[in-house]
């Protein structure tokens, strides 16, 4: 199955997409841990990329596609993807409708996590993501010694966009430039809504409801 989860900054893409990854044993494939995977690495793609995202700004809509285009011709892409965090514009939407057309492959679904401004907001500036393993904390989920990661013991810190000043800018965006997006979809006749304003688990099971 082929899908892609649109939705604030913070509405929860990841962790449904993850949780999607599971049931469907589909990869799923988050742009942003990409990007951050860059960064961390020091690259020169990770150093403009890190300097866009605490400006609140998105990665160029080529760039993007290119990475997007490369991950999905890995053979564990062959029978479905989940894509998490692309595409954030109109152009690299119809960009990625020619790009699936021109592979002979089409959407199932884009579902998009329905939440407000003021409650991914509050979600934000509560995140806090190990060190190590990459693992996310929040209101959902805290750790049980503060700043240590359950998983591997990892220190915890704050991702250099969860600022209010970055996390205002991006929601400013989305809504300029991903709004679109939405009723691109739309029109398609492609598009579900999920509430996302339960538990990761009660999200889970709307969105199954919703590609079934």
């Amino acid at each position: 199955m082929n899908l892609v989860l649109l939705g604030l900054p913070g509405s929860g893409k990841g962790t449904l997409a993850a949780s999607l990854s599971s049931a469907l044993d589909t990869p799923h494939i988050s742009t942003g841990d990409i990007f951050r995977q860059a960064m961390v690495d020091g690259t020169e793609l990770g150093n403009r990329i890190r300097k866009g995202m605490d400006e609140g700004r998105f990665v160029d809509d080529e760039t993007t596609l290119a990475i997007v285009a490369e991950r999905l011709s890995r053979p564990d892409c062959a029978t479905g993807f989940i894509l998490d965090g692309f595409p954030r514009t109109l152009a690299q939407a119809k960009a990625f409708t020619a790009l699936l057309g021109s592979r002979q492959r089409t959407l199932d679904a884009v579902l998009l996590l329905d939440a407000s401004d003021a409650a991914v907001t509050e979600r934000l500036l509560s995140r806090r993501q190990c060190r190590k393993c990459g693992l996310i904390f929040g209101l959902d989920r805290r750790p049980w010694d503060e700043g240590v990661c359950d998983n591997c013991g990892g220190e915890l810190y704050v991702r250099g966009d969860d600022n209010p000043e970055s996390v205002t800018r991006r929601l400013r965006t989305y809504h300029k430039e991903t709004a679109p997006v939405v009723d691109y979809y739309h029109r398609l006749g492609v598009l579900r809504m999920v509430a996302s304003q339960g538990t990761a688990a009660e999200t889970l099971a709307v969105a199954k409801t919703a590609i079934a």
